[in-house]
């Protein structure tokens, strides 16, 4: 557990489906979260905010992407490694309030079968501010 002030820097892989912080939240506990670097969507570079695509591909599949209403690439975090904890951290989330306790888990938002064509990773600063 980060206690008040602590912060932990992590490299978050973009061709990792899973990748885990080693950092436990803490329910009711409030994080800040900034990420810097680029990775890429196959020829797509970005930051963590991700992109969007209107093209005739990208529209079809979106949907199936892991959070679909959220940016292609979207740095995501989860609590443990069920889908109802995903929320969007982009490069940054200055304050964030965890709704349950566990690991601390990351990844890019994509297909789930696509992560064999991304590359680079981020560096993910998280601070226990409260």
């Amino acid at each position: 557990m980060l206690e008040v002030g602590a912060t932990r820097t992590v490299t978050i892989h973009a061709d990792r489906y899973w990748n885990d912080t080693t950092v436990n939240l803490i329910a009711g506990l409030t994080y800040s979260m900034y990420a810097v670097g680029t990775w890429s969507d196959w020829f797509i570079e970005c930051d963590a905010d991700g992109y969007r695509d209107d093209d005739l591909l990208h529209r079809s599949t979106q949907a199936l992407r892991r959070a679909p209403v959220e940016p292609w690439f979207a740095l995501m975090g989860a609590i443990g490694l069920s889908p109802l904890t995903y929320f969007r951290i982009g490069r940054e989330l200055p304050a964030y309030v965890a709704p349950a306790s566990g690991r601390f888990f990351c990844f890019a938002n994509d297909l789930p079968w696509m992560y064999w064509n991304n590359r680079g990773e981020l560096e993910l600063t998280i601070t226990r501010i409260a």
